[in-house]
């Protein structure tokens, strides 16, 4: 049985979701959403593009990124339905391309990854890790991770024929996964997974 998805639930969640914004609080299990209707599509999609081809680090030798990250998807449209998670999906595996060309070039070790939430699309995000001390916080290790043997249809488009690993880990909150480019930094993972 697949895992669930925000969108498999949207009636239910957003029921939920507008009970809490009338109480003045939002609680950590229900997915963030819009509850307007989704405007200016074009418009939206055209900028994130824009902002994931423009996404630009500095890696001069006294720059450092302590766990900076990226989410293209802020306003919880992913949530809503399969064909804007798939977009969304596009551009973060566009802007972590932009970064691995990028991060060729890095004067010290780094780590850069995917992050994919299952129980909430507006929580995926691109990460780069590069601390300001050698050893300070770094290498992130995500420990209770394994390879991911399923990994759902929305993802596995965008992992096919690509050089990417996939690993996964189950904490409370629902089923995560880390993508990253072997070669390309510091792995994840503290044992041998592929």
């Amino acid at each position: 049985m697949p895992d669930s998805t925000p969108i498999d639930h949207i009636a239910e969640l957003r029921r939920r979701l507008q009970r809490a914004y009338r109480g003045g609080e939002h609680p950590e299990e229900i997915p963030w959403f819009p509850l307007k209707k989704f405007r200016g599509q074009r418009r939206y999609f055209q900028k994130l593009s824009r902002d994931a081809q423009q996404l630009k680090l500095d890696l001069a030798e006294d720059s450092w990124y302590h766990l900076w990250h990226w989410h293209p998807d802020m306003p919880g449209y992913s949530n809503l339905r399969y064909r804007f998670l798939r977009a969304h999906l596009q551009h973060l595996f566009q802007a972590f391309e932009n970064v691995l060309h990028q991060s060729a070039a890095a004067p010290r070790d780094f780590q850069t990854w995917i992050y994919i939430n299952t129980r909430d699309f507006s929580r995926n995000a691109l990460y780069f890790h590069m601390p300001p001390a050698p050893q300070k916080h770094f290498p992130i290790r995500i420990t209770g991770a394994e390879p991911a043997t399923r990994i759902p249809a929305y993802l596995l488009n965008f992992l096919e024929n690509t050089p990417y690993h996939c690993i996964t880990s189950v904490p409370s909150a629902g089923r995560e996964y880390f993508i990253y480019a072997p070669g390309h930094g510091l792995p994840l993972h503290p044992g041998n997974l592929r």
